[in-house]
């Protein structure tokens, strides 16, 4: 049987599985686009049999959505997968050891920073911190395991470890504090009295290991001429 995984990551997917009444439960798929890269996605099917009916549920093991505004990175054996800080869709991902249910560790990576250690995906209902190493500072991401309504897939959330709720009745500006400088790094970004500030990885500095921010209130200053 031909299938056909339409427009992820913009682009077509192919795929093919021979039916047979000796199938095992669980097995793998893999599918293919038409590029010069040749990628790929695999997939996992779960066949059940009742009254002589044979039904075949192609799934993803892990949906990973990245709600980090930052450019993420993931490492397992030998599987390595990029997803881009604006990419609206979940990263369908899969280990490739045969047993999709053996304990399987995940790496991440955050723009330009090191490795993480392998921390587990298995994990149904945690929530949890992984620490990405860079030069003079850590990215702290936090990791939501959740599972899917139909029960076959894990749905992983990488989201920041921190989220800026402005409940003053002013208009703010924040901005993260350099390890060494002291200064600000990089832009200020406004939050209004209204607005939660999500979407960005707070910075850990190595030697202190808190977040250092500065605040800055907004002011209208009406000049008459």
């Amino acid at each position: 049987m031909d299938m056909v995984l339409v427009k992820y990551q913009g682009r077509n997917w192919y795929g093919r599985i021979r039916i047979a009444q000796d199938m095992q439960e669980f097995f793998p798929v893999c599918f293919t686009c038409d590029s010069a890269e040749n990628l790929t996605v695999d997939l996992s099917v779960h066949v059940t049999r009742l009254h002589g009916r044979l039904t075949l549920a192609v799934f993803s093991p892990y949906w990973i959505v990245n709600k980090t505004s930052r450019v993420l990175q993931y490492r397992a054996d030998d599987v390595s997968v990029k997803h881009a800080s604006d990419f609206r869709d979940v990263i369908l991902f899969s280990f490739k050891k045969k047993n999709i249910f053996s304990k399987n560790k995940l790496q991440l990576c955050v723009s330009t920073s090191s490795w993480s250690d392998g921390f587990s995906l298995d994990t149904v209902g945690s929530y949890g911190c992984v620490r990405c190493p860079a030069n003079t500072m850590d990215y702290l991401v936090g990791v939501s395991i959740q599972m899917s309504s139909f029960n076959l897939t894990k749905m992983v959330t990488m989201s920041p470890f921190f989220t800026l709720v402005n409940k003053s009745s002013y208009e703010l500006e924040v901005g993260e504090v350099q390890a060494e400088e002291g200064g600000v790094n990089g832009k200020w970004h406004y939050i209004s009295t209204t607005e939660v500030r999500t979407g960005r990885v707070c910075c850990f500095t190595v030697l202190v290991g808190t977040v250092c921010v500065c605040v800055c209130v907004c002011v209208c200053v009406c000049v008459n001429v």
